[in-house]
């Protein structure tokens, strides 16, 4: 299942790979697309198989400051979900700038997609090893 929804300067894309869910954003987050943005939660919740979630910001420019709290909002929805969050391909100065406001968690960021599934992967083999179940299980 794919979904997509192209305004103007924002876009986005969700597509569906059973257990992970690949977030792609780009343009400038903006407060224009308030609404739009607050219903990505809804929208990665649809997707019931999901474990994993990947947001690819390769293409963002921008986050309005007015969106910030929008921003770490879809993240704590996600981590309520109890789906793994990783956001990878944050532009340098953008990175220094969430960093900065306390809304993204290194812990959770990657410099590429690549590393953002291979540290999935590990997260994956980790609970297996430590007898915590298979996170891939339903």
């Amino acid at each position: 299942m794919d979904a997509k929804q192209e305004i103007t300067d924002f876009k986005y894309s969700i597509t569906d790979g059973q257990a992970l869910v690949l977030l792609n954003l780009s343009g400038t987050i903006d407060f224009a697309f308030i609404d739009e943005f607050r219903s990505l939660s809804k929208k990665i919740a649809e997707y019931k198989t999901a474990k994993f979630v990947i947001i690819d910001m390769t293409k963002v420019d921008a986050v309005d400051s007015k969106m910030i709290f929008a921003f770490a909002r879809l993240q704590k929805d996600i981590r309520d979900m109890k789906l793994q969050l990783r956001i990878c391909s944050i532009k340098n100065n953008l990175k220094k700038k969430l960093y900065d406001r306390g809304v993204i968690r290194e812990s959770e960021t990657t410099d590429n997609l690549t590393v953002a599934v291979r540290s999935l992967l590990a997260k994956i083999r980790e609970e297996r090893k430590n007898g915590r179940g298979d996170p891939l299980a339903a």
